[in-house]
């Protein structure tokens, strides 16, 4: 597995594998850190990628703030043809998108192989 080190963040954090590139927070998904993500995944968007996939293991919560991005990021993919996936989502982060009735929106992966395996 080949790391990178092109976010320097404590709280983000990418990897690469397979090619495929991961990107890792390592706390909630909230108002507190959006920005920051955010700048992130723009980076990527603005690589024209059509394929973002995050890694939930970490995240224990996820906020309205939170909510929004993934469905701005989500919607920005849509549009070009890619895909928002996510995976090892906790059972609160799962309670929520299920009470917002986002599950459905989102592409949800318990396995990281499944998820990268998986085509758009």
């Amino acid at each position: 597995m080949e790391k990178l080190t092109a976010v320097a963040s404590s709280k983000l954090g990418l990897e690469k594998i397979n090619g495929r590139k991961i990107l890792k927070i390592r706390n909630s998904l909230t108002y507190k850190n959006c920005e920051e993500v955010e700048a992130t995944l723009k980076d990527s968007l603005d690589q024209q990628k059509n394929e973002i996939i995050i890694d939930f293991s970490k995240i224990s919560f996820l906020d309205s703030a939170g909510l929004e991005l993934l469905l701005q990021v989500h919607n920005e993919l849509k549009q070009r043809g890619g895909v928002l996936k996510l995976v090892h989502l906790d059972e609160l982060c799962l309670d929520i998108l299920k009470a917002t009735q986002l599950i459905n929106v989102f592409r949800i992966y318990e396995d990281m192989n499944k998820a990268i395996k998986d085509t758009i």
